[in-house]
């Protein structure tokens, strides 16, 4: 982003948010330093707090002691728990540096002497050559004592991605899952989670012999023998209903491009709705006819196709009630064709 459109945004829009949010197709961290330098200038005297999604790379450059306080929230993405996998899945990037990274963000926001800690958060993409791996990461990571996870599957753009796909296989994914969510769940730790597949029959038993061993990543434990067991009914023996939505992004989150484009939400393929190069003010796009228009749909049932085709506003859809995993089955197993359509955007019209 050019600084002088940084400018802009800070001076108009800062003073009126809570936290500013980075995060994109790359990373965010790898800035110049101008810009760098002019964005926590514009945090601290606006008095925002800073929310960064990163791949690690550059966090013992940028997250230094002295910029602590203005972090409200480190966000890893961390897709695997064995150096293999994790280089597959981050372009060839090394687990124990992405490790290192995080303990030492863990050691900084520790030993500040602040009202509020700042807060870890591990994102993790699901994936075949992944899922299995995910029950001992969450226990190895609990040192770190992350505030917050966030797991989606995978969203599929492109044919050469099916084969990493879990939408279509549901007896790989719904054991594992259970488990790293049940875990989770009992160790009190906020999660941001897609739905368990809807299955035809119970059980994934099948998915222990597809196991992977994440045992030699740097201590994280192996995998326990069986991922549990599935209640999901099938998805003929139920008439499905697509919840009430509870997705707050629209309300809540503006979204700006690199380039200036005012989006009408974060997720991939939203509908562009001005540009901050050409509107006289964000203001009167955050509060205009499209943005209310959006708005109103989702309230009213009569949502966007890009709300009904949004694997983020499904993770919100499908939500467990508050301290119950299992209390969300029967939601759970009502997957329409519909919010399958969410994690696969090979055809989307939009894109």
């Amino acid at each position: 982003m050019d600084v002088e459109l940084l400018d802009k945004i800070a001076h108009e829009v800062f003073p009126h948010v809570d936290c500013v949010n980075l995060v994109g197709r790359g990373e965010p961290l790898y800035v110049s330093d101008r810009l760098w330098n002019a964005l926590l200038g514009h945090l601290e005297r606006c008095g925002a707090m800073l929310v960064v999604v990163t791949n690690g790379t550059l966090v013992l450059e940028r997250i230094t002691p002295q910029i602590i306080p203005l972090i409200e929230t480190l966000s890893f993405s961390i897709d695997g728990a064995t150096p293999q996998t994790f280089a597959a899945n981050r372009g060839g990037a090394r687990l124990d540096r992405m490790l290192d990274a995080v303990a030492h963000y863990h050691t900084l926001r520790k030993s500040a002497c602040l009202p509020r800690r700042p807060k870890l958060s591990i994102s993790w993409t699901i994936k075949k050559n992944n899922i299995a791996e995910l029950p001992g990461f969450v226990r190895f990571m609990a040192q770190f004592e992350p505030d917050k996870y966030f797991f989606r599957y995978m969203v599929l753009c492109e044919e050469l991605e099916l084969d990493q796909s879990l939408v279509g296989d549901p007896e790989l994914a719904n054991g594992y899952l259970r488990d790293a969510y049940a875990y989770l769940e009992e160790q009190g730790v906020e999660v941001v989670r897609p739905p368990l597949f809807a299955v035809a029959q119970r059980g994934e038993s099948a998915a222990a012999s597809n196991a992977l061993d994440p045992s030699d990543a740097l201590g994280v434990p192996g995998v326990p023998d069986s991922p549990g067991t599935s209640t999901a009914m099938a998805p003929s023996a139920v008439q499905p209903s697509l919840p009430a939505r509870r997705c707050p992004h629209m309300f809540a989150e503006g979204a700006i491009l690199a380039g200036g484009a005012i989006m009408s939400c974060q997720a991939y393929f939203a509908e562009a709705v001005g540009d901050m190069n050409t509107v006289p003010d964000y203001m009167s796009v955050w509060s205009g006819p499209r943005m209310q228009s959006l708005r109103g749909g989702l309230a009213s049932g009569s949502a966007w196709v890009q709300c009904n085709e949004c694997w983020i506003s499904q993770m919100h859809c499908y939500a467990p009630a508050a301290g119950s995993l299992e209390s969300a089955l029967h939601s759970e197993a009502q997957l329409t064709e519909l919010v399958m359509k969410a994690w696969d955007l090979r055809h989307c019209d939009r894109r």
